[in-house]
């Protein structure tokens, strides 16, 4: 292979990401240049079930340590494209019932595009068949434009929080990253 067919992976990330384009209303926009890149990751397994001490079903609560935090400069608007990928198993709960684990991300506490709630499952305990052993891969992409009309940078964390639909069901996340892209308008 030669020097010239390699490339870096922060070039490629740059490469692909420069071309980002959203679909708003029905509409493609191309958006500008990638101004920043955030990253946060894990491999520690965390199990989630709801009531006791947690909240009740369908309450989202963040999952620990899946933040980013960034920030739009004065003056302007930045567009935010999160992608969340991890290794998840959602299981019991009723067998007759089909319950699912919602998550969801939210970019400057507001729910990112599209924003569909509890009704996005990004796992579900097959009617009762899964178990704490069907752990497969799931990813989901977000988005939202800010716009700064103040006069200092404002703070954007960008969170993902999950739930699930049933007291009985368990949520197991593991091996995941959070990646956010900002663009430039």
């Amino acid at each position: 292979m030669s020097n010239k067919s390699k490339k870096s992976l922060p070039g490629a990330i740059a490469a692909a990401a420069a071309i980002i384009v959203t679909v708003l209303g029905g509409t493609a926009a191309a958006q500008g240049p990638v101004d920043a890149v955030g990253l946060a990751s894990s491999t520690a397994p965390n199990l989630y079930t709801p009531g006791g001490a947690n909240p009740a079903p369908n309450v989202f609560v963040s999952l620990p340590g899946a933040v980013v935090n960034m920030v739009v400069p004065p003056g302007s608007t930045r567009l935010f494209l999160a992608t969340y990928s991890a290794e998840s198993a959602c299981y019991g709960g009723p067998a007759a019932a089909a319950n699912w684990c919602p998550v969801r991300i939210l970019i400057g506490g507001v729910e990112g595009a599209p924003a569909s709630g509890a009704d996005f499952a990004f796992d579900s305990n097959d009617n009762g068949a899964a178990n704490s052993a069907t752990w497969e891969s799931h990813s989901m992409q977000r988005f939202r434009r800010i716009s700064n009309t103040g006069n200092v940078p404002l703070a954007v964390p960008i969170i993902v929080q999950r739930t699930t639909t049933n007291v009985g069901t368990t949520l197991r996340l593991d091996d995941w990253t959070l990646s956010v892209l900002r663009s430039q308008p």
